[in-house]
């Protein structure tokens, strides 16, 4: 029951922190959100594989549906439609990742000036004066994952992870900045009876071109195991902006995690943003099948 809880939480504070594959953008405030400067939760999906504690040496793939609407300081809303894809493998204390996806983003002209297009190009495009759309294949994260510190007795788990981004997507219609970036980040969660609290940080290294820096992330939290199939809990994470004078982020994220069979499980979360650099209101789900 113990590890149960541990990796349900630990897989939903990977939603959390900014979830899937975000697409890239060139500016603050919209870059800040959409730019996969941090990852939820920005991932390392994997750990949905333990969501009833996984064999080692077992294989994971997962498709999900994720929209999210902000304003991000315009006048009028952008909204992202993410379909995201992943793969995992996870032996021992190891697990590896990848993921990407398929996104379109739909905004007003506002969003078009953060992206650099001007009234020609929307018109070359064929895009609506008002309102532009652009989709294509997001960016690639790889990811890969230690359990530091497995304490069954006393509750305490300490996993250390590593994500790095590939710039897949296309910088050209604005779904990518064109540049690799990592992320480190360190989870600890301590377990008591049925509930399950979390402290994490991570540190990013971003492209310092144009005014962009590092990162640095804290997200705190609370689980609770409801039946041995189902999970649900709350993160609240705070993140830094990857552009100087850019806002800082900050969401609370709620989700439900759910055991169909052995093999198959599904997450649900809903998300609330308390800044311009974060969304205003977002939801999704994703579902994992593991083999073996």
């Amino acid at each position: 029951m113990r590890r149960t809880l541990k990796t349900t939480f630990t897989a939903a504070l990977c939603f959390g922190l900014l979830f899937f594959i975000l697409p890239a953008s060139a500016a603050d405030p919209l870059g800040d959100q959409l730019a996969a400067e941090a990852y939820p939760g920005e991932l390392a999906i994997e750990t949905l594989s333990e969501l009833r504690g996984a064999l080692p040496g077992q294989f994971d793939i997962s498709a999900g549906f994720d929209f999210s609407r902000g304003t991000y300081g315009a006048r009028q809303s952008t909204d992202v439609f993410y379909y995201p894809v992943g793969a995992g493998y996870r032996r021992g204390r190891w697990a590896v990742s990848v993921d990407s996806g398929y996104v379109k983003v739909k905004g007003p002209v506002d969003y078009a000036s953060i992206l650099d297009l001007t009234p020609d190009d929307i018109t070359a495009l064929g895009l609506d004066m008002d309102t532009i759309s652009v989709s294509g294949i997001g960016d690639v994260v790889l990811g890969a994952r230690y359990a530091a510190f497995e304490g069954f007795e006393s509750g305490t788990f300490i996993d250390v992870g590593l994500r790095v981004k590939l710039p897949t997507a296309s910088r050209a219609n604005g779904l990518g900045n064109g540049k690799v970036s990592g992320d480190v980040q360190i989870d600890l969660t301590q377990l008591v009876g049925k509930w399950s609290l979390l402290l994490s940080g991570s540190y990013g290294v971003r492209s310092h071109e144009n005014g962009g820096r590092d990162v640095q992330g804290v997200s705190v939290g609370v689980g609770r195991s409801v039946t041995d199939r189902f999970a649900v809990g709350a993160i609240f994470d705070w993140r830094t902006s990857p552009r100087a004078g850019g806002s800082d982020g900050r969401e609370l994220v709620m989700y439900g995690a759910y055991d169909i069979t052995r093999s198959v499980s599904v997450t649900v979360y809903a998300v609330r943003g308390f800044s311009r650099a974060s969304v205003d209101t977002s939801a999704g789900l994703r579902l994992t099948y593991r083999f073996p």
